[in-house]
């Protein structure tokens, strides 16, 4: 998680030095996206702030990775970010001056001394910040939360939890003990590492939940990037709470919890129905239910969503107020069942089976959705395609759209689904002269994973990078497939096809330009 390089309720310049020394990995991240959010508070009953022209604030935000590809995204956004490590602000800088970007601001400064002079924001994303900063800081985040939002603003801040984090608590401290004793980060990564795989082979086998533990943690953190490590597991700060603990300090700050960012992680789908009703019972309220599940579940992380205390929202979502929202994707339907006329039929993404239905109705909307990827469509417009693909009439389409709405929220709720509040800014046909975004052709020729306008992060081969580099809207799909057979010969007739459909099925590509016609 990146975090801001506190002590104290101060920067420390230890750890700014830490920062300097391995900067933390700035990447998209499309849970925190206004997009997401935005639908989100739609589904749970709040007029959600319009996405053009709105305004985003990032505590936190490292060298820009997560806040940078929004500027090209969002038509109109105002984009600041606050942080305060020097040489990740001047490499986010950097990137932003390379490509002319005028609507973004990053700012080296501390969470503590954000003020009136910054404005509202529509939107405030804190992610991984908030659990390795001391309890001033915390207080900080909040403060600007309830402050900086306008009125109808949404916070995001993500934090560890208890009780998921005690038993990974006691590999930090383990990891600590021993990397700690040497100077260089890199060198403290690397002992850390060794440490653990140590422990994870030398456990004895009589104690199965520990040995299971390390193992787990061990696989866990082999892909992981040493920065990650380093920041997440050697830091000084890093204490993790109770939901219930950090509710009741985002109440009394002023502000009110909504809902979670990963709606499925608030749902109790895979519970037993028993066990489900049980914590019905139990639970007074939603957030004790909420807490009830953390204990269910050995829960270790959360990204919670934060209103204004002011600001009047229900306590639960309604499944008719996706109706008001844009849906998308990439699921596809299994070939074993695609010439079948009768269910269940099976749909998964890259040839794995996720999700079932016997549905005719569901079916056609998840066939439509995948044919449509990665562009999305409002909810009206895929009942209506839906509707003529299963052959329904609108007696039929009426009697079915409560279970297609169940579906589509339980597709959403597992991660296989997402929900807008607007088209996006990829296409699914970017025409005779394709375009990849000016900060994706900026990644790929600087040899780094790229962010999709979808906000996530691609890492492709030497080929698709190259590829990519050339699709800048002045290169035809002949003149494409030329620099491609001379720069890869083996790629055949069809790899420039091959190559384009990759990126586009990736979210890379951008809709085509119009050309204006004079009269």
């Amino acid at each position: 998680m990146r975090r801001q390089n506190y002590r104290n309720g101060h920067m420390s310049a230890t750890n700014a030095n830490s920062y300097d020394q391995m900067p933390y990995e700035s990447v998209p991240f499309a849970q925190t996206h206004p997009d997401h959010l935005a639908a989100l508070a739609t589904l749970f009953g709040l007029q959600a702030p319009q996405l053009p022209g709105c305004r985003v604030l990032e505590l936190g935000c490292a060298a820009g990775g997560n806040l940078i590809p929004l500027a090209e995204q969002i038509p109109g956004v105002e984009l600041v970010g606050v942080d305060a490590s020097e040489r990740q602000i001047t490499d986010g800088r950097g990137i932003c001056s390379q490509l002319n970007l005028g609507n973004i601001a990053l700012v080296a400064a501390s969470i503590e001394a954000i003020d009136d002079s910054y404005g509202e924001f529509d939107f405030i994303i804190c992610h991984g910040v908030y659990s390795w900063v001391p309890a001033a800081v915390q207080r900080a985040i909040l403060r600007v939360c309830r402050e900086r939002l306008r009125p109808n603003g949404i916070a995001y801040v993500s934090y560890n939890t208890l009780p998921g984090w005690r038993m990974r608590g006691t590999i930090r401290d383990l990891m600590r003990h021993h990397a700690l004793k040497f100077p260089a980060p890199a060198t403290q990564v690397a002992q850390a590492r060794a440490m653990l795989d140590f422990l994870a082979q030398a456990a004895p086998a009589a104690d199965a939940a520990y040995s299971t533990l390390l193992r787990r943690e061990l696989e866990q953190l082999r892909g992981m990037p040493d920065s990650y490590i380093f920041h997440e597991h050697l830091e000084a700060e890093n204490e993790p709470v109770y939901f219930n603990e950090f509710v009741a300090r985002a109440t009394d700050a002023g502000l009110r919890y909504l809902a979670e960012s990963e709606l499925g992680a608030m749902l109790m789908a895979d519970l037993p129905r028993d066990v489900a009703r049980v914590v019905k019972q139990l639970a007074p309220d939603a957030i004790e239910e909420q807490q009830l599940l953390d204990f269910i579940r050995n829960r270790a992380f959360r990204q919670s969503l934060l209103v204004r205390a002011d600001q009047p929202a229900s306590a639960a979502f309604q499944i008719e107020r996706l109706t008001a929202l844009y849906l998308s994707s990439p699921l596809r339907e299994a070939p074993a069942t695609a010439g079948h006329g009768s269910g269940p039929f099976q749909f998964g993404v890259n040839g794995s089976h996720t999700v079932s239905t016997t549905e005719p109705l569901t079916r056609a909307a998840l066939q439509t959705l995948g044919d449509t990827w990665p562009e999305n469509l409002p909810w009206h417009e895929l009942l209506a395609i839906a509707g003529r693909r299963s052959g329904y009439d609108a007696q039929a389409i009426a009697a079915a759209t409560e279970t297609l709405l169940i579906d589509l929220l339980r597709c959403f709720g597992s991660g296989l689904l997402s929900l807008h509040t607007g088209p996006l800014a990829c296409t699914a046909n970017p025409g005779e002269y394709p375009r990849a975004s000016a900060l994706a052709r900026w990644h790929a020729a600087h040899g780094h994973a790229v962010p999709t306008l979808r906000h996530t992060l691609m890492k492709l081969d030497e080929p698709h990078r190259a590829f990519l580099g050339w699709l800048d809207g002045t290169n035809s799909r002949a003149m494409l497939a030329e620099k491609g057979a001379a720069a890869f010969p083996g790629l055949g007739a069809a790899g420039s096809d091959k190559l384009l459909a990759g990126l586009t099925r990736a979210g890379l590509l951008l809709a085509p330009v119009v050309a204006e016609v004079s009269v």
